[in-house]
Parts: structure tokens; C-alpha cells; sequence
């Protein structure tokens, strides 16, 4: 790929979504990976200012601890469990980054954010990771079985 068609997917992504690709957008939308950004045009945001990009004002969006445990719960909704590690939240729609989540929480603090975004940990299942999807661990595949 070149600079000038990486450029223009980049714009064409903001074109078509109105914001700035999170990092697992890149794969899936058939952008250059962060690596070639950084490589080429020095970082993320030097690339996405080349493309003609607006820039994000004041920074990244700081979000606060609530609306962290919001998105902690919207992710147990769409997961119909609830995450057992950070990178569990990986991939779903409109969720934060793992890495934001552990960046407030600290990487031991997931049973204390799903506290107190009040999840249930007692009666909701817990995800575990089978075939790099996400699944709930009381409705393992027949196969998980034989693991045990």
C-alpha cells in the first residue's frame, strides 16, 4: 500500500463513520495496520493530520469512571456473560479498548469495576475464550467437554 492510499483510506474511514479508527477497526476495515502508520508518518495522529483528518480537540476523550461502568455493563449485555479478563472486551461495538478499561482499573481491578457497575457475578456466567470467540462458560460447545 502506499502513503497516498493509506491516506486516502484513512479519510475515507472518517468519511464513512464521523471519528478516528480505534486500533481494532484497522484490520477489519482494510486500513494500514498502526505499525505502517507509525513507520510512515510518524504516529497515528501525524497520519490521520496528513489525511486532512480533524483533529481531536484537547486531546483524547477522557471518559469518566461512570461512563467506564456503563460500557462495562452494555459489554456483559452484548457478551450475555460477564468478561473474566480485560481483553475480553476486545472487538465488541462501540466498547472502549481493553486497554482503557486497565488503564483506569489497573490490570487486577476487573472484579472491582464489575462490582461496582452492580453485574452479578454470582448468577451471570463468566465468558471464557473458545475458537476466538467469546462465549458464556455455563453453555460450553460439546467439544469444551473433553478439555475439562
Amino acid at each position: 500500500m502506499t502513503k497516498e492510499e493509506a491516506l486516502k483510506r484513512l479519510r475515507e474511514y472518517y468519511q464513512k463513520h464521523g471519528s478516528w479508527p480505534k486500533l481494532p477497526d484497522f484490520p477489519t476495515h482494510g486500513l494500514p495496520s498502526k505499525s505502517y502508520l507509525d513507520w510512515n508518518f510518524g504516529s497515528v495522529p501525524d497520519a490521520m493530520l496528513q489525511a486532512g483528518v480533524p483533529q481531536i480537540p484537547n486531546g483524547p476523550h477522557k471518559i469518566s469512571e461512570k461512563e467506564l461502568l456503563e460500557f462495562l455493563r452494555e459489554a456483559c449485555r452484548q457478551l450475555g456473560c460477564y468478561p473474566r479478563r480485560w481483553s475480553h472486551l476486545r472487538g465488541l461495538v462501540d466498547i472502549p479498548h481493553a486497554e482503557t478499561f486497565r488503564n483506569h482499573f489497573g490490570n487486577d481491578g476487573l472484579s472491582d469495576a464489575l462490582r461496582l457497575a452492580g453485574i452479578d457475578t454470582v448468577h451471570l456466567p463468566a465468558a471464557i475464550r473458545w475458537k476466538g470467540k467469546i462465549i458464556p462458560f455455563e453453555h460450553p460447545p460439546v467439544e469444551f467437554g473433553s478439555l475439562l
